[in-house]
């Protein structure tokens, strides 16, 4: 039994391991502005426990490039996900997604009168 309790030990320890590198890995990835919204993120997705963790920190591995494609629906930026981790993708760009204006439309030429 005491081997038991040594390995749910060391499970805890591994997990808060994980944790913290995921902590450390998401506010040191690339652009700033960019880790800041993930940071923010992440800490909520682990504070409310929804995403294992390696979904997580597979989220936290794309590159602002791709993030940043995905937020501003670039024209042919697209990431295949599966599982939980696109879960943790579309929360993440439901969350902060930048709307795309509707385009103006010019007013139709109004029909020239004949006198």
């Amino acid at each position: 039994m005491i081997g038991h309790a040594g390995q749910k030990t060391s499970l805890v320890r591994d997990e808060q391991s994980r944790r913290k590198r995921l902590l450390y890995r998401c506010c040191r990835r690339g652009t700033q502005e960019m880790d800041i919204l993930i940071e923010e993120f992440i800490r909520q997705c682990m504070k409310d426990q929804r995403y294992p963790l390696s979904a997580l920190e597979a989220f936290v591995a794309l590159s602002d490039d791709t993030l940043y494609g995905l937020l501003t629906h670039r024209a042919g930026q697209k990431h295949e996900a599966d599982g939980a981790m696109r879960h943790v993708l579309e929360t993440f760009l439901r969350r902060y997604a930048v709307e795309t204006p509707q385009q103006e439309q010019s007013p139709s030429p109004s029909p020239s009168s004949t006198s």
